[in-house]
């Protein structure tokens, strides 16, 4: 082999799924992204789960809050059956046992996306 070539061809490889660790200030966000077609309920483990991820990878809470709140707001802005599903989520948080935590990632969902909470 060459020595100015890669051992390894990724050309054609995909990529996906994969936590952000990154640390503050990062403008990265490999999040996989959420099953928006569920209720919040059944979204609401999706989301915990995601969150705790971020924090084994090294993330604060607040951090992991952001950068999962800020790909449910990419989705909802880029298809509107996304963004749909984002205000029925967020007429549900009321009557919804989904833990604080999860609320919370909801409610900043609805800021980046440019959405009044109902």
């Amino acid at each position: 082999m060459a020595e100015n070539q890669p051992k390894y061809d990724m050309r054609g490889s995909t990529f996906g799924n994969f936590v952000d660790t990154a640390q503050p200030g990062s403008q990265q966000s490999n999040i996989q992204h959420i099953n928006m077609s569920q209720n919040l309920g059944e979204a609401a483990a999706q989301i915990q789960d995601l969150l705790e991820q971020l924090q084994k990878g090294g993330v604060t809470v607040d951090i992991a809050q952001e950068q999962v709140s800020r790909d449910i707001a990419t989705q909802a802005q880029s298809d509107p059956t996304m963004k749909d599903k984002l205000v029925k989520w967020g007429q549900s948080l009321g009557e919804a046992t989904v833990s604080d935590v999860v609320k919370g990632v909801v409610k900043l969902a609805f800021r980046s996306a440019g959405l009044p909470l109902p």
